[in-house]
């Protein structure tokens, strides 16, 4: 475990600084940060009119507190809290299964390129997966031991989840399956043996669950009675009720889920390495353009050199083929034990209960809303490992030593070799709005706070107001003093090109971004 830390933690801060720029939810996070530290403690924030759960912003006060407003500093909160994930994917694979078990699950989620991107984003749904992780083995540990703390640390984890993500609403579901499993369990024990103390112990334990999960819920569930839009303003936005042909919708999405560790992954940037739909949308072409360049290689070729990605628009696989064939492997070995084992259930309903959060929302599967079942998707993973390397063992145990090798060795590449590649594919900067947070660092630097004034068809960009933080932004001509800031930013980036007309009664200086691009100039007023 300490090993699997140890790595895990070196990955995640390597990768920290290769990030480009600061998107724009990770921004408003941000600034509710500088609320909290400067203005008042909400229980609920609503920034941008964006509805969100309070813990994750919390915790980037502690990080812009400590650190000033950079995109760094509040993501590095997240680095600190997915490292703490590693060690609870242990600790829940050993209580299922044993320390072999344990041992595969950790090394293989520090190295999770999934989970190691998310741990470098300051996004509210890094919580999820540590939340749903530690409620997954104090619930299990309630069912074997039906010690009475257990229950209680199970239930304030589950209570407190509800402060962390969207997702983790579907938490108390989950719990479901593997209670009836234990019940049913229980059951035929006692009228096997006689054992008279078993079932009314697993429900009083239960109740426990229940009840403090209630209490610890209970003030963000007088938010919600009293702000209701907080409670449904998000998943409103993604909800898939309008659609013509809802159901038909719903089967896509959950084939695309489904197929998401070993055919298709999310196309975003921001989530994964993208194809090129959302590239060239960025860029301003038509898409029934780009379909007939796909057929003619030279209107291809003019595209920049965009054929060279994948033309069906999805980004890459979770894992490598391989690995995703072990998933799918432990998968099937869980399911057919889940009937009769509540860990193996808990795993089952875990990722098909979980996947909910992206199959009833647009843009599946999206790696984001799904990471919550990302120790679930390790768990399998690594039961189709040892299934696999003990099977090849059978035959001699060089054979299990050597293909455990080659497995592992394939993973860490592919993990890696993506992980380093994603921050150069051209998608990945636009995204995260890098030009704004490159102009917002300069800004930060600047000796002086001068007024600015930018273009930009998207108003006054949360990145801009976080990096640079204590700058006016458009202010009236009438307030906005005799020398100020004068930029262009508005897309498609790059180049980003300077205002054509020059600003009356004034001079331009010219301001070059780091890339060489002219993008701005001082303005004096004579």
């Amino acid at each position: 475990m300490a090993a699997a830390i140890a790595v895990g933690a070196l990955i995640r801060l390597w990768h920290l600084p290769r990030v480009p720029g600061l998107w724009y939810d990770e921004a408003i996070n941000g600034l509710d940060a500088l609320t909290i530290l400067r203005d008042r403690w909400p229980i609920f924030f609503m920034t941008e009119g964006h509805p969100r759960e309070p813990m994750y912003l919390y915790l980037e006060a502690v990080g812009v507190a400590l650190f000033g407003t950079t995109a760094n500093a509040i993501r590095g909160v997240s680095v600190f809290v997915g490292v703490l994930t590693i060690p609870a994917v242990w600790a829940l694979a050993r209580e299922m299964r044993g320390p072999y078990l344990a041992a595969v699950a950790a090394v293989a989620f520090a190295f999770l390129r999934w989970h190691v991107m998310f741990s470098t984003l300051a996004f509210r749904t890094i919580l999820a997966p540590l939340f749903a992780g530690l409620t997954a083995l104090f619930f299990l540990r309630t069912i074997r031991t039906r010690n009475l703390s257990d229950a209680v640390i199970c239930g304030a984890l589950l209570g407190l989840g509800a402060y962390t993500y969207l997702a983790f609403r579907l938490m108390p579901l989950i719990l479901i399956p593997p209670a009836i499993v234990a019940f049913i369990a229980d059951r035929r024990t006692r009228e096997t043996y006689g054992d008279d103390g078993g079932l009314p112990g697993l429900v009083s334990r239960f109740a426990a669950v229940v009840g403090v999960a209630f209490i610890v819920f209970l003030p963000l569930g007088f938010n919600y009675i009293q702000h209701p839009e907080h409670f449904s303003g998000r998943s409103g936005e993604v909800s898939l009720s309008d659609h013509d042909n809802t159901f038909s919708l719903l089967m896509k999405q959950a084939r695309d889920v489904a197929l998401m560790p070993l055919v298709r992954g999310d196309h975003v940037g921001k989530h994964n390495l993208p194809g090129p739909p959302q590239f060239i949308q960025s860029t301003g072409i038509n898409p029934e353009e780009v379909a007939a360049a796909w057929e003619d290689e030279q209107q291809a070729s003019r595209l920049d050199g965009r054929a060279q990605y994948d033309p069906h628009g999805t980004g890459v696989p979770v894992v490598n083929w391989l690995i995703g064939i072990l998933f799918y492997t432990g998968l099937t070995i869980v399911v057919i034990r889940a009937r009769n084992h509540p860990t193996d259930a808990l795993v089952v309903a875990w990722l098909g209960i979980g996947s909910l959060a992206s199959v009833l929302s647009f843009g599946a599967p999206n790696m984001l809303r799904l990471l919550m079942i990302a120790p679930a998707f390790v768990l399998c993973l690594a039961v189709g490992f040892l299934f696999v390397t003990e099977k090849a063992a059978e035959a001699a145990d060089a054979v299990g030593v050597m293909l455990a090798i080659l497995i592992l060795m394939v993973f860490f590449w592919t993990e890696l070799r993506q992980l380093y590649i994603w921050p150069t594919h051209p998608m990945v900067p636009r995204e995260f709005n890098t030009e704004f947070a490159d102009l917002g660092e300069f800004l930060y630097e600047q000796p002086d706070r001068l007024n600015v004034r930018i273009a930009s068809e998207f108003g006054m960009p949360p990145t801009l107001e976080f990096l640079a933080d204590g700058y006016q932004f458009n202010l009236p001509k009438s307030e906005i003093g005799e020398r100020w800031w004068e930029f262009q930013t508005a897309p498609p980036f790059p180049p980003l090109t300077p205002r054509s007309q020059e600003v009356e009664g004034g001079r331009k200086l010219t301001i070059t971004h780091p890339a060489g691009i002219e993008m701005g100039r001082v303005v004096e007023v004579e």
